[in-house]
């Protein structure tokens, strides 16, 4: 018997530059947001920060706030409506608090099982609502592990070089089309490129490299749903040198040609809403 009712759900929800996310109600259910880019997200430490993959989970009657860093910066999130009595203990159980930021190491792990939800949500068969719930349990168990690594013992060089991997990952989702390589962002980490592959890798769980392409994907997908330009300006807006590797990298990545996204996207934001 599940416990856990879903009332609605969005991937990659887009939100135009300078619009502010602001329910003017207080919500009666939970809410649980992935951000997809940098955002300023309301917790209950007040307005903070937050970067790709980060996540929070508010309680009901907690007040929402969501905006890009940047006024003239577009940006997007993951976002589920649920109830599930009581949720401070079923956080608790996994040792996370309500209305404070969870990063994420696998970002795009949560991002996959958010997508067997939305399908579940979307095609409900036998047993729908039960592997919902399970499959959000591991989204919780994915944060919680996320949030003991980082409460584990480390050393202040090792503290000041996560917290450097941490301000250039923002800097990559906040401008993708920047030229960027390992060398350089090395560099910035003031480490050598080797130890700042295998450091990012490990802190993120994927390569510099592919994170890069990751943003220049997000950015692309919020273009594709924004804008009706071509393909070839949409992949040089978005850091791609050519539409045809983009048009590859953008298969790879989602499943999904840049047309197919757009018809599903369109289709998904009818069929649940938007928030």
């Amino acid at each position: 018997m599940s416990q856990m009712e879903i009332l609605r759900i969005g991937l990659n929800t887009r939100h135009l530059a300078g619009s502010v996310v602001n329910p003017p109600h207080v919500a009666t259910h939970a809410v649980f947001w992935q951000f997809c880019s940098p955002v300023r997200v309301q917790t209950a430490e007040g307005l903070v920060n937050a970067g790709p993959g980060d996540c929070i989970v508010y309680e009901p009657g907690f007040p929402r706030r969501l905006l890009a860093p940047d006024p003239g910066t577009a940006y997007a999130n993951n976002w589920l409506f649920f109830h599930f009595p009581p949720l401070s203990a079923f956080l608790e159980a996994y040792g996370l608090r309500p209305n404070v930021i969870c990063h994420a190491s696998d970002w795009l792990e949560i991002t996959r099982l958010l997508q067997i939800i939305l399908d579940e949500f979307l095609h409900p068969t036998f047993h729908s609502a039960r592997r919902s719930e399970l499959v959000f349990e591991e989204v919780l168990l994915q944060l919680s592990r996320a949030s003991a690594a980082e409460s584990a013992p480390v050393s202040e060089i090792d503290r000041t070089v996560r917290s450097k991997l941490q301000e250039i990952r923002t800097q990559i989702y906040a401008d993708p089309c920047a030229l960027w390589s390992v060398p350089h962002m090395a560099r910035s980490a003031s480490i050598s490129a080797a130890w700042f592959n295998n450091l990012y890798k490990k802190q993120y769980g994927t390569t510099p490299k592919q994170d890069v392409i990751n943003a220049r994907i997000e950015c692309a997908k919020n273009k594709l749903l924004a804008q009706h330009d071509t393909l070839y300006t949409i992949a040089r807006e978005s850091g791609f040198q050519n539409e045809y590797y983009f048009s590859k990298m953008f298969k790879k990545s989602t499943g999904m040609t840049t047309g197919e996204y757009r018809n599903a996207a369109n289709l998904i934001n009818r069929e649940t809403g938007r928030d």
